[in-house]
């Protein structure tokens, strides 16, 4: 009987020791694919920025450009006005 309940034990202490070892293997395995999609997140995140600023800077030189073709036809138009007076 010492020797089965010795052996019994030994087989849970094994056990307990495997599941241990799997167990820090999974946590090391989730730990890696957190930081992965921690910096896949971050790519995401600058290249949104990135695509934001570019779309800023497009809305600035749209407004630009209307206002120099504004400003284009107003010049046109004093000038026909000149030559007409002239």
């Amino acid at each position: 009987l010492t020797k089965v309940i010795y052996h019994l034990n030994t087989k849970n202490e094994d056990y307990t020791q495997d599941l241990a070892s799997l167990s820090e293997s999974y946590e090391t395995e989730i730990d890696g694919i957190l930081k992965d999609t921690y910096s896949k997140i971050n790519k995401f995140k600058e290249k949104l920025g990135e695509k934001k600023e570019r779309e800023q800077q497009q809305q600035a030189v749209d407004v630009f450009k209307q206002q120099h073709e504004r400003e284009k036809t107003e010049a046109q138009a004093q000038l026909q006005q000149l030559r007409e007076q002239a």
